[in-house]
């Protein structure tokens, strides 16, 4: 079954609409949003996880909730949750994704829209580590 969400219909089992998953495709240029791997093989990733509640979030079936991921990809960031979460791939229960920023294989940091497009997060900040200095948005 469906349920509105605005403007926008999201399916009442969390998972993502066609419209919705075009959405992500056509944002993530058919590539893999984690790593720059093209191909035709890509899953659309959650970023709140449907098997932990995520199903009962308003954004669960919204572009902003979802990564086009490779397969290797995929494995890799349901395997090493921690990781994830920091950087954006995965988003803890009751995190809204669209606040959340996320780590792109460009190097970029952006907050993902309900529309399907990229926004770019707040600017990064240095932080001096050890004789260098590292740029990190978080």
């Amino acid at each position: 079954g469906f349920a509105m969400l605005g403007h926008m219909q999201a399916r009442s089992d969390g998972s993502f609409s066609p419209t919705v998953r075009a959405k992500i495709i056509e944002r993530a240029g058919g590539c893999c949003e984690r790593c720059p791997r093209g191909g035709r093989w890509f899953e659309v990733h959650h970023r709140s996880p449907r098997g932990m509640g995520g199903v009962d979030n308003e954004w669960t079936g919204l572009a902003s909730n979802g990564l086009l991921l490779c397969g290797r990809c995929h494995r890799w960031v349901e395997a090493n949750r921690p990781e994830s979460i920091e950087r954006g791939w995965l988003v803890q229960y009751g995190d809204d994704p669209e606040l959340m920023p996320v780590l792109l294989h460009s190097g970029q940091v952006v907050l993902l829209d309900r529309d399907g497009s990229y926004r770019r997060a707040a600017p990064t900040v240095e932080v001096p580590v050890g004789r260098g200095r590292v740029a990190t948005s978080w």
